[in-house]
């Protein structure tokens, strides 16, 4: 019986390790197209399809029409090459059929609140796969109405710690923050952590929840909440992306910077740093004086979970 169940182990794993390996084919095309469109590199996007392949979508005047390769990667041409664009990009599924395949893409512009979904009919030739046709669509509905723009939204932040116990923190054009993403209905919260980290060139481990508060406004009809995680670095080097900086900075000179920016994000991340077994909650009103946020605490912190 031992020796059956062995033979049947093999079986499955001789089974199972050809399917990971066509998978990881056909990735290869689609890791093409996300770098190239996120990165604005016109030859790498364009090797991902074959010369003939068909592109349905709708354009910028609205219309929607036939693109090929070619034309398609116009609209990266006139950005900087090599720098990132906004555009976060990550494989949703992949379904293979002998040598054909379908696969399903995520394409997020969290800063503008767009979220897209692109559907790719992928084929295998003798130099291997290659995208034959795709299409896409916007998801997150911002463009239909003005009024869905102004409802309660999950952001996600992150907090990663070095060895040193140094947080990575971003300069960007608005001041100091952690890394940041608004969250999206038919999102995977790992997935979205793990893809934050990689943006930056790294890799993460040992993830927790470690604060949820609220965020409310004087001067829009809205609530945000903050879902504030910690993890630990892993691996990689940071790369900085768009017209951010991106530095490793000790705790107490990283909550200043953070805490420059506006007050309740340096106060929050203190808070989960300080007293890490602990589940924190709170709530603050944002308001702005002469261009700036500026931020009270309406409640203070309170334990969510208690310490273990």
């Amino acid at each position: 019986m031992k020796n059956n169940i062995l033979l049947f182990t093999v079986f499955i794993t001789f089974q199972f390790a050809p399917a990971q390996s066509e998978l990881a084919a056909v990735e290869k095309p689609l890791q093409n197209y996300m770098e190239g469109s996120s990165y604005n590199k016109p030859e790498l996007l364009e090797s991902a399809f074959t010369e003939n392949a068909t592109l349905y979508l709708t354009g910028r005047d609205g219309e929607f029409k036939l693109y090929s390769p070619k034309e398609y990667v116009v609209f990266f041409k006139n950005a900087a090459k090599g720098t990132f664009n906004g555009r976060y990009a990550k494989v949703l599924g992949i379904e293979v059929s002998k040598n054909i395949a379908t696969a399903k893409v995520e394409i997020s512009f969290p800063e503008k609140n767009m979220l897209y979904i692109d559907l790719f009919l992928l084929k295998k030739f003798d130099a291997g796969w290659k995208i034959i046709s795709k299409t896409a669509t916007r998801t997150d509905d911002n463009d239909q109405k003005e009024e869905k723009t102004e409802i309660n939204s999950p952001v996600i932040r992150l907090t990663i710690l070095n060895d040193k116990n140094e947080i990575l923190i971003r300069k960007t054009k608005y001041g100091w923050m952690t890394p940041a993403h608004r969250f999206y209905s038919k999102q995977n919260i790992n997935r979205v952590l793990d893809s934050m980290a990689t943006n930056y060139g790294v890799t993460i481990k040992d993830i927790e929840l470690a604060g949820m508060f609220t965020y409310k406004y004087t001067f829009k009809d809205k609530a945000d909440t903050r879902q504030f995680y910690v993890a630990k670095y892993k691996s990689g080097t940071i790369k900085s992306i768009k017209d951010e900086g991106l530095f490793w900075l000790p705790k107490d000179e990283a909550i200043k910077k953070l805490d420059s920016t506006v007050s309740s994000l340096g106060l929050m991340t203190n808070q989960i740093l300080e007293y890490p077994n602990t589940l924190w909650g709170g709530s603050f009103i944002l308001d702005k004086v002469d261009g700036k946020l500026q931020s009270k605490v309406e409640e203070k912190f309170y334990p969510l979970r208690k310490e273990l």
